[in-house]
């Protein structure tokens, strides 16, 4: 089972979104199961196969590695063994934190302003 945890999915527009959207219907494609968590508000259809989750939660900015912890043990709960992909690097530590202690791979995606701008630690960003 593949999970991909992210901010933006379509109907929302924009890098990230189209990104996301591509490898769960790459994944699709390959004939393996996927779902995804996506923190946008929005029309989160079914699209085709792919298993859409709207995850909620006021002012992420500020309580996002709080929402996170929620969502990724529930993760880990409901789908055992998944590896989970963070599409974007602010999605990342939680999964990483938690992969080992709940049995589960992690991959941190890092692409646009994840890779320009400059860490100052979980959440400060």
């Amino acid at each position: 089972m593949y999970v991909l945890l992210t901010e933006d999915y379509p109907p929302k527009s924009g890098g990230m979104a189209t990104w996301t959207y591509e490898i769960a219907h790459a994944f699709e494609q390959m004939k393996r199961p996927v779902v995804v968590y996506a923190r946008r508000k929005g029309d989160l259809r079914k699209t085709d196969e792919t298993r859409v989750r709207r995850m909620g939660g006021r002012n992420w900015s500020l309580f996002r590695d709080v929402y996170l912890l929620w969502y990724v043990t529930q993760i880990a709960r409901l789908y055992p063994g998944c590896t989970l992909y963070a599409c974007n690097a602010l999605l990342g530590f939680v999964p990483v934190f938690l992969a080992r202690r709940l049995g589960f791979k992690a991959i941190v995606v890092a692409h646009g302003l994840d890779v320009a701008r400059p860490l100052r630690g979980p959440g400060l960003w």
